[in-house]
């Protein structure tokens, strides 16, 4: 942590305003939950005095990615599985005892499909994965016997594409995903020696405004479903692995899960007639594992 110029740390706090400004203003009106979110966030960083501190972070990690779709049935639909790489990065501030975060994150990888096509015929192939998030967070920390405990509240906008590869008689289909995801959280370190550094976070998520387009094909156009908002929940674990002069790492793991309810159906032209089309429940778990570097 290193002390920064008050006028540096003003200046970098109306950049941040801004940026959530302008978040505000793409989120619907009729999503008064998330605008309420990022109003609270907008008036903590005005109100509260110059950020005084800043922690810079970077993280290469390897993960495992688990997503399934289901019919309202609950019988499975097709199934995605496999390694993705990927980095975070992120910078925080002291304001008091608030820590405010923001972080971008990115990963991709090729994984494995099984599921069937449109007309339910099985079908094994392979997915191109692209995950691309940004979000920000606050989290106000207090001393309880020998842990420190951080509430923290976290708002993320993900982006995924999903390019699921041609094979056989059956063509390529390219699905871009994007959407809020809402992060309550409770995060407990250790401030004993021998300990000191070690902590457990664990919180719930919750889908908002998902989107899913279908690219076109050459038999059938674009079109657009909403998938319906559900929870899911995450924990992460992390341990000091070294302490230098100029940075220390910290070794981590951690589990993710989102949900999406099944979206209304949509119609789209293709070159049999007018298509029905939707997105089906699904679950996405993300078991992830790293270093991460604080410089």
């Amino acid at each position: 942590m290193a002390a920064v110029n008050p006028s540096v740390s003003s200046a970098l706090a109306t950049r941040l305003v801004s940026g959530l400004v302008k978040a505000l203003e793409k989120i619907k009106k009729r999503s008064l939950k998330l605008r309420f979110l990022i109003c609270l966030l907008m008036a903590g960083v005005m109100l509260s005095p110059p950020l005084n501190a800043w922690e810079y972070n970077l993280a290469p990690q390897i993960h495992y990615l688990d997503y399934l779709e289901v019919d309202e049935q609950g019988n499975t639909l097709n199934t995605e599985t496999g390694w993705l790489k990927g980095a975070d990065s992120s910078v925080s501030g002291l304001l008091g005892h608030w820590t405010i975060q923001s972080h971008l994150q990115f990963l991709q990888g090729t994984v494995d499909y099984q599921g069937q096509t449109q007309s339910g015929q099985p079908h094994h192939t392979r997915t191109k994965q692209i995950y691309f998030q940004y979000g920000i967070s606050a989290g106000y920390t207090f001393r309880v016997a020998n842990l420190e405990l951080t509430p923290t509240i976290a708002l993320d906008k993900h982006y995924w594409r999903r390019d699921i590869q041609a094979k056989g008689l059956v063509s390529q289909l390219t699905e871009d995903y994007q959407w809020w995801l809402v992060k309550p959280s409770l995060k407990a370190s250790i401030t004993s020696a021998g300990l000191k550094g070690t902590s457990i976070q664990l919180g719930i998520t919750n889908t908002h405004q998902a989107s899913m387009r279908v690219h076109a094909t050459k038999c059938t156009s674009a079109v657009t479903v909403y998938p319906k908002a559900d929870d899911g929940w995450f924990s992460r674990f992390e341990i000091p692995a070294s302490q230098h002069t100029s940075y220390k790492a910290v070794a981590f793991i951690e589990y993710q899960q989102w949900n999406m309810k099944r979206s209304d159906s949509k119609l789209a032209n293709s070159c049999i007639g007018p298509l029905s089309w939707s997105e089906p429940t699904n679950k996405t778990q993300l078991w992830s594992a790293g270093i991460k570097f604080l410089f």
